[in-house]
């Protein structure tokens, strides 16, 4: 059953309390799966950075202190960079960490930084969908081609453009969580917990 209500000057269609408890149920269990999974991958995949540190630092010493470079080191460490930075893009956003024009959001209140960032988030959708499709396309013909570097070590570049979509897609997952965070508080004037 529907009803009206009035406030702050605008009318809004109300459910009962029951659908709507179970709606914000629903859309809670949604946002805290997509929260887990982007918080688990952004804390996880950050333990690259040592075996990252570590083949830097002994590419570093066999190139300069024994006079032989290795053919692998630099870029598995390419690969691994590139592995945490796709990931941590959910993490960060996750976070509310990615780069913001605060001159004029930094003086908006709660409500009206929701609202702003529901309406811009088809910009967002709409790249992010581009990064997906065209990632996948990519690792497809690589993957179909069997693509390798061409560098003398020659490692399979496949299995690595598959993180491109694959981070994506988790950045869009983590894109739709904030949304509907951002239109409940938007609607509501609270957060979605």
């Amino acid at each position: 059953m529907e009803g009206r209500q009035i406030r702050n000057g605008f009318v809004y269609l109300c459910q009962d309390r029951e659908e709507s408890s179970l709606d914000e149920e629903a859309e809670i269990t949604i946002v805290r799966i997509i929260d887990s999974v982007s918080e688990w991958l952004g804390k996880y995949l950050s333990f690259l950075f040592f075996p990252l540190i570590g083949i830097l630092f002994y590419e570093v010493i066999t190139r300069y202190v024994f006079d032989s470079p290795t053919l692998w080191a630099h870029e598995t460490a390419i690969f691994l960079f590139g592995t945490i930075g796709m990931f941590a893009g959910a993490y960060a956003l996750l976070m509310r960490e990615h780069v913001i024009f605060d001159l004029v959001y930094r003086q908006l209140s709660r409500r009206q930084k929701a609202i702003i960032d529901s309406a811009t988030a088809i910009f967002f959708f709409l790249a992010i969908g581009v990064i997906i499709w065209q990632g996948w396309d990519m690792a497809y013909h690589s993957t179909m081609m069997g693509e390798h570097s061409a560098s003398a070590w020659r490692p399979p570049l496949y299995p690595f453009k598959w993180v491109t979509p694959v981070a994506a897609f988790i950045l869009f997952m983590q894109g739709i969580a904030n949304f509907i965070r951002n239109i409940f508080f938007a609607i509501q004037g609270r957060e979605l917990s």
